[in-house]
């Protein structure tokens, strides 16, 4: 008992926060977090509707054999989490950039500095609210994910890996929001340094994937060319 009460107190003063509460109470009370929800589910509906009709259009003319079905259930699972991330990329800094800039604009945090709540406490609960918005979308998407089961070729440990990936995932972006948020003045400016810097990265990654593909195809192509 006396090893949990540290735990307890920290997760309990988490909860006891104000911000969170009521970040997350004018969050869910209106309608825009129910519209992003549904339009976050709909997407990755529409995309796995017409990727299974692609399919098994194909498995019509090649046969469904369970070497087909594993391969497109991995597909499938893959497409579904790479399109959770794309959209936690374009959801998750738009609830916290404008986090603290927008207090400024509002003129209201100098209010909340002379509040008893530290500065630690504040911008702890303008994260913690958005990240508890982003991790319901990633729950929500889970029955998505696991029609991939059906198929097979995807495991528990597959689902627990991208979970934990994209969990990861939407703390950076928010934390990404909220440092932009912290430093600049207005919501704007410090809503693009947020997308920007995603845009950067994404792009940064996917030079380093070509550049290691294709050195690896000149790696291996390099010995049949010698023998030749």
């Amino acid at each position: 008992e006396h090893k949990d009460t540290p735990r307890r107190n920290l997760f309990q003063r988490f909860l006891d926060n104000p911000v969170i509460l009521k970040e997350l109470r004018g969050r869910m009370r209106g309608r825009q977090a129910f519209i992003v929800l549904t339009t976050y589910l709909g997407l990755i509906a529409i995309f796995i509707g017409v990727l299974y009709s692609v399919l098994a259009e194909t498995s019509s003319s090649m046969g469904w054999d369970p070497t087909f079905r594993q391969t497109a259930g991995k597909a499938i699972f893959a497409s579904v989490v790479l399109l959770e991330m794309l959209l936690i990329g374009f959801i998750g800094p738009g609830l916290t950039s404008g986090a603290i800039s927008s207090e400024r604009e509002r003129q209201t945090f100098d209010l909340l500095r002379t509040t008893l709540l530290s500065a630690r406490s504040l911008v702890l609960g303008k994260l913690g609210a958005a990240f508890i918005y982003l991790f319901l979308l990633i729950l929500t998407a889970l029955p998505i994910e696991s029609l991939a089961f059906l198929l097979g070729g995807v495991g528990i440990g597959e689902m627990l890996i991208s979970s934990v990936m994209l969990v990861v995932t939407a703390l950076f972006f928010c934390t990404l929001g909220i440092f932009f948020s912290s430093f600049m003045r207005r919501t704007l400016p410090a809503t693009l340094s947020s997308y920007g810097t995603i845009l950067l990265s994404i792009v940064f990654i996917v030079i380093i994937l070509f550049l290691m593909t294709y050195v690896q195809a000149t790696f291996y192509s390099s010995p049949n060319d010698v023998r030749e």
